[in-house]
């Protein structure tokens, strides 16, 4: 659409309207005048409106938020719902952008973790893996890009890395590791994860997660103890308690989920049992609303403990079926 029609001059004629209302001494002539630029700028608004809604480029939708600027002190309400319009095109884009790139990354790296994990591939061969996924992401982002926008500046300011990419490829490798893969070999695969590189903590958390994941709890304690042996460090100190406590925490949701979900009948005093679980939370000074017990059924919200005792608040639509 050319904006240099009638309309672009209408928007340009209510400006000086606006700014230099004294000029136009005649009240018949001015009333008219205002009533013609209200109607040009209502085709103004439906013409815009309609091409932002043709448009599924950032760099074009940008573009369009700089060409309505000149409504600003004009039309405010108009260029504030034009430019909210593009906004949330914007957003619409880049999520969409966001999900097409995780859900490539997401078949790509649950089948690097299966070599994570195996002893029988080697770690150059696991390297090797993990650069050729790389490129490939790198060439889609790069894809993606290159057919997306026109403004060079802006391409070269946002254009992807080979380094950046492999990065991308192990952060999703070691997000899918953390629930999706059952680990055999706690010892092995975190000296792997060393030598590619990654970061003790971001191993740590990814082994403990997957361990509780599949209530493997004397397991993630055990690997805290040989993992975090200094007793000097407090950095190490106040690490190695965040994830004794993290235990704690899951040790005692999967109880609760034990008797939640125990035959009828098969505890003889249920009364007890939850009194006995609420000195157990208070002794170990555990908030409520951090013993996670599942979620709404529409998969939504986190059911707590907090939920499920309090009597003064509106239920909830829980779901523990595993």
């Amino acid at each position: 659409m050319d904006l240099n029609l009638p309309s672009d001059l209408a928007i340009r004629a209510c400006i000086a309207l606006k700014s230099k209302p004294s000029r136009l001494k005649d009240t018949r002539a001015s009333g008219a005048l205002r009533s013609m630029m209200s109607k040009f700028t209502n085709k103004y608004y439906e013409a815009i409106s309609d091409e932002i809604n043709q448009l599924n480029d950032v760099v074009a939708l940008k573009d369009m938020s700089k060409k309505i600027r000149v409504l600003y002190d004009s039309s405010y309400m108009v260029y504030s719902s034009l430019q909210g319009k593009i906004n949330r095109k914007i957003s619409a884009i880049k999520m969409s952008q966001y999900k097409d790139q995780t859900r490539m990354l997401d078949g790509v790296t649950t089948q690097l973790v299966d070599s994570l994990v195996d002893p029988s591939i080697s770690l150059e061969s696991l390297k090797e893996q993990i650069k050729q996924n790389g490129q490939a992401f790198y060439e889609s982002r790069k894809k993606m890009i290159e057919g997306a926008t026109t403004n060079k500046l802006l391409k070269a300011d946002r254009f992807p890395t080979m380094e950046g990419s492999i990065k991308q490829v192990e952060h999703q490798m070691i997000e899918n590791l953390k629930s999706d893969h059952e680990i055999k070999d706690i010892d092995f695969l975190h000296h792997r994860l060393l030598e590619l590189g990654i970061d003790r903590s971001v191993i740590i958390g990814a082994i403990v997660d997957n361990l509780l994941s599949r209530k493997r709890f004397d397991e993630a304690e055990g690997y805290i103890k040989k993992t975090i042996v200094s007793k000097e460090e407090q950095a190490e100190i106040d690490l190695g308690r965040t994830y004794y406590r993290r235990i704690r925490i899951a040790r005692i949701s999967d109880f609760i989920m034990r008797g939640i979900n125990a035959e009828e009948g098969s505890i003889e005093d249920e009364n007890k049992f939850f009194d006995m679980i609420e000195r157990g939370i208070e002794r170990a000074k555990i908030n409520p609303k951090n013993l996670v017990l599942g979620f709404s059924k529409d998969g939504k919200n986190k059911i707590t403990w907090d939920d499920l005792t309090a009597r003064d608040k509106k239920k909830v639509d829980m779901d523990f079926s595993d």
